[in-house]
């Protein structure tokens, strides 16, 4: 801290010795719980029986018991003084997702604050009846996060629960008397991630999520199918992912601390017929990303993959536990990238989470991003293009295997899609470990539902003629998404297919010629 040094930087640097580990390597307030405490004490005291100076161990005790204390010095040097002061407290247990505050540097913190003539706010979405028994009554526990920000001077962070990762700044500012928070775990560092394909479609909305989530935003695209329009939250590094060398620049000279990677072809049907093109960009620019992120020791990674490698299903919902059998060579290209990612852990320590969506739809419910393909390949905005006198759409296929015949599909809001790759790195950082999870609603829609439903939001008909079936469309494809929802905490903010829509609707008829509308 004197020397201005980024301790996660150094935190990084440490973990990437494999023995050693990041898992437990984290600033903030000091540690607690029953186990290490309990431990590091125990064998001080046995050092001392026997006379000599464990002075590591010691450091160690001491510098903790100093974290505790050091956050209500920062406050005192910013008020001058605490007396009459309220101060709103965001977590009370020593870790997350345990109501155990055995050691906890809540307890010393607030007992510094009470002694201070301070009146203390607390709020902890599982340790409240814990601290309601060796408090006493002598702070205000809340029911609710924003319920202790009401009329308070300022927030102290004490435990890093997920929920406080992402609030509403704004609600925030109203609350307090005045925008003051002391970080007391880290989580609002402005941390640096490398959006590839940020200047896309899926992409562009996860740059506004990450924003939105307090991070800072480094868009790297070649601007093949992006738009410059469409960078709005971040800065823009115009460059090929095939380009290793590149890819290794910008993360070295905007020091980027997590790469999500959604630059890729996702034309199903293309693929099918040029499969070189998609091995050559979405499996060799994949794998230099990878490369120029173990070179440059960054170790989060968050992959736009795909359901389309689960292929024909063999039942439904997909759980993801399906085999996972390609039937086009977009999906065998992302899948190639999943496979490669448990070696690149082992190999260089990149934790890594596979996000395998479903039917991205929609758009940004505040109308600043939308979808804006050239060739337009998906049905919705093809079928708003339709109903608005624009090319009309063709129906591939009504002889599948379902109601109406036409295919089955979950369509999930873009939206909701970046607000599970900000979930999804926030876990990497948690647990440092890597998984892969299923993104989509549940409830599928056939491609006459939507052309229904377009026709219905746009008040117009929707002219369509029928084609063959594609090759390589599956019938049936919608997720099991449980397994999100229980380790991300993600649900679907908007999952009906008529909101869905309605966004969509509401961006292309603002922006009739997508980015380049005037």
């Amino acid at each position: 801290e004197l020397v201005g040094a980024d301790v996660d930087s150094v935190r990084k640097a440490i973990g990437a010795d494999r023995r050693i580990g990041s898992s437990f390597l984290f600033p903030g307030v000091g540690y607690g719980g029953s186990c290490f405490p309990k431990d590091t004490q125990a064998l001080l005291r046995s050092a001392a029986d026997r006379a000599y100076d464990f002075k590591i161990l010691r450091a160690v005790e001491e510098v903790n018991q100093r974290q505790k204390e050091r956050l209500v010095d920062k406050m005192e040097q910013h008020f001058t003084s605490l007396s009459g002061r309220t101060i709103a407290l965001w977590g009370l247990a020593f870790k997350p997702r345990t109501d155990d505050m055995r050691e906890a540097p809540a307890i010393p913190i607030i007992e510094r604050l009470l002694a201070k003539g301070a009146t203390v706010k607390a709020y902890d979405p599982a340790a409240a009846p814990v601290a309601r028994r060796l408090f006493d009554g002598r702070i205000a526990l809340c029911e609710r996060s924003y319920d202790a920000l009401a009329g308070a001077d300022a927030l102290a962070i004490v435990t890093e629960w997920n929920e406080f990762r992402e609030p509403d700044f704004a609600k925030m500012r109203a609350l307090l008397k005045a925008p003051v928070v002391f970080d007391g775990r880290n989580i609002y560092s402005p941390e640096r991630v490398l959006v590839t394909g940020g200047a896309g479609y899926i992409g562009s909305h996860a740059a506004k999520a990450l924003h939105r989530a307090g991070y800072r935003v480094v868009v790297y695209d070649n601007l093949v199918a992006g738009h410059r329009g469409a960078v709005k939250y971040g800065e823009l590094v115009v460059g090929d992912i095939t380009d290793g060398a590149a890819v290794r620049a910008a993360i070295r000279q905007h020091a980027v601390s997590a790469v999500m990677h959604f630059a890729a072809f996702l034309d199903v049907g293309e693929s099918v017929r040029d499969p070189a093109k998609y091995y050559r960009n979405n499996v060799v620019g994949a794998l230099a990303v990878l490369d120029a992120m173990a070179a440059e020791r960054v170790q989060r990674f968050v992959f736009s993959s795909t359901c389309a490698t689960y292929g024909e299903p063999i039942e439904t919902p997909i759980e993801e536990t399906h085999p996972q059998n390609p039937i086009n060579s977009y999906g065998e290209s992302k899948l190639a990238v999943e496979r490669a990612l448990p070696h690149f852990e082992r190999a260089y320590g990149i934790a890594a989470m596979a996000m395998r969506y479903f039917n991205a739809a929609g758009a940004d419910p505040d109308g600043e991003i939308g979808e804006d393909h050239a060739p337009e390949i998906h049905v919705i905005p093809r079928a708003i293009a339709s109903a608005t006198g624009g090319p009309g759409l063709t129906v591939f296929g009504d002889d599948y295997p379902t109601p109406d015949g036409t295919c089955l599909r979950d369509y999930v809001h873009v939206s909701d899609l970046a607000d599970a790759h900000v979930k999804a790195l926030e876990a990497i950082v948690e647990t440092g470990k890597s998984s892969a999870y299923n993104l989509g609603t549940g409830h599928p829609h056939s491609v006459r539902e939507v052309i229904d439903t377009v026709a219905r939001v746009t008040g117009r008909e929707v002219p369509w003629t029928l084609g063959p079936r594609r090759p390589g469309d599956p019938a049936v494809l919608y997720a099991a998404a449980h397994k999100a929802h229980a380790e991300l905490h993600w649900t679907p903010r908007l999952p009906a297919l008529e909101a869905i829509v309605r966004t969509a609707w509401d961006w292309h008829r603002t922006h009739p010629h997508g980015y380049e509308t005037r």
